[in-house]
């Protein structure tokens, strides 16, 4: 049996992220993902969903070569954040 330094759940934007810090870290790593793997289309219908990134955490995936990997056209930067009750019972 492999044995790992670290398991991560999850394969989303966090889990992959710490999969690449464990790994650059010098440590093995085990990425576990319910979902296929799905290329992405930049020329895709946009979603609703959306990630704010702030600038230290921008620097901090500049360190780990991931910040490049952004896809310009849809990157904002924003001023003001507001978020809305939708009315679902989540």
């Amino acid at each position: 049996m492999k044995k790992f330094d670290i398991i991560i759940s999850g394969g989303g934007m966090i889990g992959s992220i710490a999969a690449v810090a464990a790994t650059r870290a010098g440590l093995s790593v085990l990425l576990i993902e319910a979902n296929e793997n799905q290329q992405f289309d930049k020329d895709s219908e946009r979603e609703l969903r959306v990630s704010a990134i702030s600038w230290d955490n921008c620097e901090y995936l500049k360190l780990l070569g991931i910040f490049s990997n952004l896809i310009t056209s849809r990157t904002v930067s924003y001023t003001h954040l507001r978020a809305h009750e939708t009315g679902r019972n989540l």
